[in-house]
């Protein structure tokens, strides 16, 4: 059995995640990409809303597991709560401006060279705003899910 230490998870994860970003509606299926520094903000055209993409931490933990068991996915606390201790950045977090998560997403790789693993899972994204975007933002890019 390998032994990978944190640091070349958390390291690993990092040269793959992308940098921040602003998408803005468009049209359906259309997503227009600007760069921004601090945050990432998406504008739907059906009832316009914001929110912030962000890395998850230790007091989301709870939110996470309520959220997936309103729709059924009874996921194991620690298996959340390990993910997020390995490598918070390697979870994304959409989050309202009101403050509630409104979707999940995580990718990450184990190891140090090409024998890894890919995880990829807590995909989620409320129904209210399914079909407006959030899943394309929320997600990590499509490399670490291969």
């Amino acid at each position: 059995m390998n032994h990978f230490t944190t640091e070349a998870i958390c390291n690993a994860a990092r040269m793959l995640v992308n940098k921040s970003a602003t998408c803005t509606r468009q049209m359906p299926r259309t997503i227009t990409t600007i760069q921004q520094q601090d945050k990432d903000q998406i504008l739907a055209e059906k009832e316009k809303f914001s929110f912030t993409i962000r890395n998850a931490c230790e007091d989301d933990i709870s939110t996470i597991m309520e959220t997936r068991r309103s729709i059924g996915v009874h996921d194991v606390l620690t298996v959340v709560q390990t993910a997020i201790k390995l490598d918070p950045q390697a979870i994304k977090i959409a989050q309202s401006e009101e403050g509630s998560i409104i979707g999940t997403a995580a990718a990450t790789y184990i190891g140090d060279d090409e024998n890894g693993v890919h995880f990829a899972g807590l995909y989620f994204v409320s129904p209210k705003f399914r079909g407006r975007g959030v899943g394309v933002k929320v997600r990590l890019p499509p490399t670490l899910y291969f």
